[in-house]
């Protein structure tokens, strides 16, 4: 079920063809950072899926963890989003910055 959503969601060239995949680099690479990412690119809609290499799929699923990580994959066509999206995560946002040093400076 979660595969036929996922083609659904997953951008389509003019003949129909699902797009190639982007794989999205990320700067750390842990369990904790890897979820929010899939997170964030939940709540901005862009389609993602995930791959373990070498053997990594068959130790997760056996001692529950990966030692080669995760692969992030995005649609081709969103690749710059996704990585603008997780390049200002956690900048806040310019008037945000300028009102707090107004409010500092009362």
């Amino acid at each position: 079920m979660y595969n036929a959503d996922l083609l659904a969601r997953w951008p389509h060239s003019a003949d129909g063809e699902p797009e190639p995949p982007a794989l999205l680099r990320l700067e750390a690479d842990f369990s904790g950072y890897r979820d929010i990412v899939c997170s964030m690119l939940d709540s901005f809609g862009i389609p993602y899926f995930t791959n373990r290499p070498g053997i990594g799929e068959l130790l997760f699923i056996r001692g529950g963890f990966s030692p080669e990580g995760i692969e992030i994959f995005v649609p081709a066509s969103r690749l710059e989003e996704a990585t603008s999206l997780l390049n200002t995560a956690g900048e806040p946002a310019e008037e945000n910055i300028e009102q707090n040093e107004e409010e500092d400076s009362l």
